[in-house]
């Protein structure tokens, strides 16, 4: 059982992820590997290094790009 990683360095979800490789079995919590140790969500389809060891989610997406912040100004009455 692990607890929810929500924040968790690549090098960690590395290590839960070649514990299940080497026959090891592992119940995590949805959103497990969101982001990183920096609180950042990568680009990367979550979730991040865990996915092309077989962990995935349903129904979620990231965007494809980058999207421009748009800054506007209103006036208080």
């Amino acid at each position: 059982m692990v607890p929810p990683l929500y924040v968790a360095s690549d090098e960690l979800l590395g290590r839960l992820a070649d514990y299940v490789r080497n026959g090891g079995h592992v119940v995590m919590a949805f959103k497990s590997g969101f982001t990183n140790e920096f609180d950042t969500v990568p680009w990367t389809m979550a979730p991040g290094p865990l996915r092309s060891r077989g962990f995935h989610y349903q129904e979620f997406s990231n965007l494809k790009a980058p999207l421009a912040l748009k800054v506007t100004h209103s006036k208080r009455c």
